[in-house]
């Protein structure tokens, strides 16, 4: 497998991870990860406009804005392969 092909198969299993968290509600870390989707550049264009039109504005009205706006930023700033090996950890 590639590094493309296991981006992309990971950004997938990050969406099921995100639907998890949004049930336990937890809300700022679904919203890492979701910021995370949004600008990882294996991530497909369909990918990023799907998740952010299905999530977004959930989340956003799920969390104070100074809080949604720290996890955003936070998401931008993780690391695929770290994010994946710290949820297989948990």
């Amino acid at each position: 497998m590639d590094d493309t092909t296991y981006a992309w198969a990971a950004l997938d299993l990050l969406e099921a991870a995100l639907e998890l968290f949004i049930s336990q509600q937890l809300y700022s870390m679904a919203v890492q990860v979701l910021s995370l989707i949004a600008h990882h550049p294996a991530a497909m264009e369909v990918t990023r406009v799907q998740a952010a039109e299905h999530y977004e504005e959930r989340l956003a009205a799920s969390l104070p804005t100074d809080e949604f706006a720290a996890a955003w930023q936070h998401g931008q700033q993780l690391d695929l392969g770290g994010l994946i090996t710290d949820l297989m950890e948990r």
